[in-house]
């Protein structure tokens, strides 16, 4: 089964669902010098290649940081958020996140969830 049973990149494909182009990718990303694919390996791989080069911007600039604590302890979404800021810093690209973005938890916000709103007790 697979490339080390001479399966070929289309068969792959066809039995796993991805088109053949992405098990190409996958495999010329993953494969060995000795031309072995291993999952475990690639899952390191691929691990160490999604890991942040840097640092998180709400980490690094304080201001934006204070301003996106403000708004949520006033329990706007983070969507709103984000668009807070896109009207307010259209201009200035470091004051803008996506409302996507994890944001750094507050006091009372709910872990995991998108809203700020407070925890019942």
């Amino acid at each position: 089964m697979g490339r080390a049973g001479g399966e070929t990149i289309r068969a792959i494909a066809a039995r796993l669902g991805p088109s053949p182009s992405t098990i190409s990718r996958e495999l010329a990303r993953n494969t060995s010098g000795a031309g072995r694919y291993r999952a475990t390996t690639a899952h390191a791989l691929a691990y160490e290649r999604a890991s942040r080069p840097k640092a998180a911007k709400l980490a690094t600039n304080l201001v934006l940081r204070a301003k996106v604590e403000q708004d949520l302890k006033r329990r706007y979404s983070p969507e709103q958020i984000a668009g807070r800021l896109r009207r307010e810093f259209s201009d200035d690209t470091e004051m803008l996140i996506i409302s996507g973005m994890r944001f750094l938890r507050c006091p009372g916000c709910r872990h995991g969830r998108r809203s700020a709103r407070p925890v019942r007790k």
